[in-house]
């Protein structure tokens, strides 16, 4: 989900998310309740780049965690990890940070 992105660096980042959420209309509401923060962004529905102050990276964070809140029900903003098969437990480990 979107909170890995928020743990890197914050300038700028493009990321594929979660299905049932457009992700540039999502980046558009947080334009909207944020005027400035976001100096630009576009994308689709499952990718998009921005480009943001790193001033403005923690605000930026929470006003994007709070939209994505009111678009996804809690479910589907648990991140899953489907395999066809065991892993091994240090794979497993990095592939949940991701």
């Amino acid at each position: 989900m979107l909170r890995a992105v928020c743990r890197g660096r914050p300038a700028q980042g493009i990321r594929a998310l979660a299905a049932g959420l457009h992700l540039r209309d999502c980046l558009d509401l947080v334009a909207k309740r944020a005027p400035g923060l976001i100096q630009r962004f576009g994308g689709h529905a499952q990718a998009a780049g921005l480009t943001i102050a790193e001033a403005d990276y923690e605000r930026f964070c929470a006003v994007f965690e709070s939209t994505l809140e009111q678009l996804l029900p809690a479910e589907a903003r648990l991140h899953t990890v489907e395999t066809d098969g065991a892993l091994e437990a240090r794979i497993a480990r990095s592939r949940s940070r991701a």
